[in-house]
């Protein structure tokens, strides 16, 4: 993988930039297509090594082999498959175009996470969560600006902030935090390191005044579900965790039916939960679909193109974001596509890591997948790359330095950085 033959300030400054970089990007302070970023991504890595005295080698160890089978390689069979179907369907280049890009910009975060993780251990996570605090200081600039000193401070610690909108509501930042949030409550409760107890709690302050409520709900679910699992003998635990897997594999599907057949939206009308108009959207997809193991999909990139059509139809000025990715899986893989996505996704990535790790990073993995299928109900998220690449960044962080691993053992008897 990576051998580090010299220092690696250039690469560490290198890695801090792109990170303030991409996440600069997520509050439209970057006039640059994304495509760019992942090009400039590639790039800095490739001369940062060379120029830092690195050498870029792909050893086929357990962890590297972990990153390839369960994200990368899932990604080149979403993107052949994807390519194939729209040829079949005849759908238009810009389908394609946009299917191509998309793969590309998942190769490069992914190998972003694979030489940051490498070359820094723990502290990747460490750098992430510097960068995005540092990110974040135009958002709180306009937020006291807007408020005042005192009105902004308090409209942070007040629970109304939930009900309005202000310059702090950043949904991918919010949705990065509260991975951090997992990763740092599993450092604390389950590898009992109390140090990092003040840099979860900043995670879990900047998750909340992000005010995206399902993101917090699924943040907080998480770590309870974190916290009890870790109370349970591994053998017990590990058997609940494939069940808990089955189940959010099957309430994926279900959760489709109940959404195509309208019965969710007759629900959440008859207990007055507010859905800010997200039934509109997915109402006008329903006969873009079926609940059919023949329905094949339209290849992945089709939930986002087809967006211009929802927003005509629906009469909408301003671009939405269909906000379940979920149905947009579902849309572009198909019924056994999504099955085997999600099969992945929860199920196989938790599994594997059991075998090669411990069944503490196996729970670390199950409330990640958590937390990202409970968001995926309402989220537009989970399907983006850049969110991508953070979760796989935070994942991979644990399954190759965590405590428990048999990998960090190995580390540390060779010397290696692992903190």
């Amino acid at each position: 993988m990576i051998r580090k033959n010299g220092t690696h300030g250039i690469f560490k400054i290198s890695f801090w930039f792109i990170l303030l970089f991409i996440f600069l990007g997520t509050q439209n302070l970057i006039p640059l297509p994304a495509i760019a970023t992942d090009v400039l991504i590639v790039g800095v890595i490739l001369v940062s090594s060379i120029l830092d005295g690195w050498r870029l080698r792909f050893q086929a160890d357990q962890t590297f082999r972990f990153s390839i089978r369960h994200f990368v390689l899932p990604v080149i069979l979403i993107f052949v498959y994807s390519l194939m179907i729209q040829l079949l369907r005849g759908l238009s280049f810009d389908y394609l175009q946009n299917t191509i890009t998309t793969a590309v910009r998942y190769a490069a975060y992914y190998l972003l996470g694979i030489v940051a993780v490498r070359a820094f251990g723990k502290k990747t996570v460490g750098y992430l969560l510097l960068m995005a605090v540092v990110a974040y200081v135009p958002a709180f600039a306009k937020h006291f600006q807007k408020y005042g000193l005192a009105g902004g401070v308090s409209i942070m610690l007040n629970p109304e902030i939930f009900h309005i909108q202000t310059p702090l509501e950043i949904h991918t930042m919010t949705y990065v935090f509260g991975f951090m949030a997992l990763y740092y409550a599993y450092r604390w409760f389950v590898e009992k390191e109390s140090g990092v107890k003040w840099l979860f709690f900043v995670s879990v302050f900047l998750t909340a005044i992000g005010t995206k409520r399902i993101v917090l709900m699924a943040m907080l679910a998480a770590i309870v579900m974190m916290v009890v699992l870790n109370r349970i003998k591994p053998g017990q635990r590990y058997s609940l965790m494939r069940l808990g897997c089955m189940i959010l594999i099957a309430s994926s599907f279900a959760f489709l039916y109940l959404v195509h057949s309208g019965i969710l939206e007759r629900m959440t009308a008859a207990l007055g939960v507010e859905s800010s108009s997200r039934f509109v959207l997915w109402n006008l997809l329903q006969n873009k679909y079926d609940m059919s193991p023949l329905f094949m999909g339209y290849g992945i990139s089709y939930g986002a193109r087809i967006m211009h059509y929802v927003w005509q139809r629906a009469g909408l000025a301003n671009a939405v974001a269909l906000h379940n990715d979920i149905l947009r899986v579902y849309l572009g893989l198909g019924f056994m596509g999504s099955l085997l996505y999600w099969y992945n996704y929860f199920y196989a990535t938790m599994r594997k890591a059991n075998r090669i790790c411990s069944t503490d990073v196996a729970m670390f993995v199950f409330s990640m997948a958590a937390y990202f299928y409970i968001n995926s109900m309402t989220s537009n998220e989970g399907v983006n790359p850049m969110t991508n690449g953070m979760y796989f960044m935070i994942l991979y962080t644990v399954v190759c330095f965590g405590k428990h691993t048999d990998h960090s053992r190995r580390n540390a008897g060779r010397g290696e950085n692992i903190e």
